[in-house]
């Protein structure tokens, strides 16, 4: 019995989509190609791995055997590229990322720079996405990390802390709340507010907490990023809700001013998402993926 490595990535696919048809758009494929391969696997083990659903494959107890033993030979794989890299040349190779313009600005220039310092032959691409499209992207194979922040949750992909930022109250000089020296959230849904993009994982967060108190954002502009939303504030076009680091990185806004936000949800955590196990991923995405989640 031989099964070669490149079938066993194909069969990890079909396992993590349940679907020929994303497997082969993951893996660049045909999926009359992968459907081949599969029906091959098969009859070499004498075993049935899927079962033939309407909208998916239902895998059987003897996929769940050999995706455990694919997995651990894909490990020992991997272990062998890193060991042998450190005894020859330096690691080369591409890694798509998916996140945020709010992240890209914010944490990933300085995190990048000493990642190209210790990997000078690995290049990273870098794709604006919200939260939702970042974890499409990766779950879609399209991207190899994606970054995305509460309250999403990346279904069916491998995930691990990125970095932790406070949100704060953003408000125009003079405004009434600022004579308070924090706000609840309660306290700021009186007025009207300037809005992200609703799709974006602040906006949810922020329209689910009003949820929660059974009250409604009053919504009077929305912009596309934070520096808008700032400008907008600035100009008395309503308040807001913001990162404390990022306004502490842009502090040019003179008619803007912030307020702690008195609220368990106010600490927001970014995450990491790719697919399968961190010790199977490709050499230069383990160790952007190590690098980034050590990053401060």
């Amino acid at each position: 019995m031989r099964i070669d490595l490149y079938t066993l990535q194909l069969f990890v696919a079909v396992m993590e989509t349940k679907s020929l048809t994303q497997a082969a758009a993951r893996e660049h494929i045909a999926v009359s190609a992968i459907s081949k391969r599969m029906s091959d696997l098969e009859a070499m083990l004498n075993q049935r791995l899927f079962e033939r659903r309407p909208t998916r494959l239902e895998p059987t107890r003897a996929a769940h055997v050999l995706l455990r033993h694919a997995n651990t030979i894909r490990r020992n794989i991997q272990q062998l590229e890193v060991e042998m890299t450190d005894l020859s040349e330096e690691v080369r190779g591409t890694v798509r990322i998916a996140a945020s313009i709010a992240v890209v600005t914010q944490y990933l220039p300085q995190q990048l720079r000493t990642f190209s310092g210790l990997h000078p032959g690995v290049s990273v691409e870098l794709t604006d996405s919200l939260s939702p499209h970042a974890i499409k992207l990766v779950a879609d194979g399209q991207a190899d990390i994606g970054i995305f922040g509460d309250p999403f949750a990346a279904n069916g992909l491998s995930t691990l802390p990125y970095n932790e930022e406070r949100l704060v109250a953003v408000l125009p000089v003079g405004h009434e709340l600022l004579a308070r020296p924090s706000l609840s959230f309660a306290e700021m849904l009186p007025f009207e507010f300037v809005c992200l993009r609703s799709e974006s994982s602040l906006s949810t967060l922020l329209f689910a907490a009003a949820a929660r108190l059974d009250r409604q954002i009053s919504r009077r502009v929305q912009v596309s990023g934070n520096e808008a939303v700032c400008c907008m504030v600035e100009m008395g076009m309503g308040i807001s809700v913001l990162p404390a680091p990022w306004l502490e990185r842009h502090p040019s806004f003179a008619g803007v001013e912030t307020r702690p936000l008195d609220e368990p949800w106010a600490q927001r955590h970014l995450h990491l998402c790719f697919n399968g196990d961190r010790h199977t991923l490709n050499v230069p995405t383990q160790l952007l993926v190590e690098h980034l989640r050590k990053a401060d």
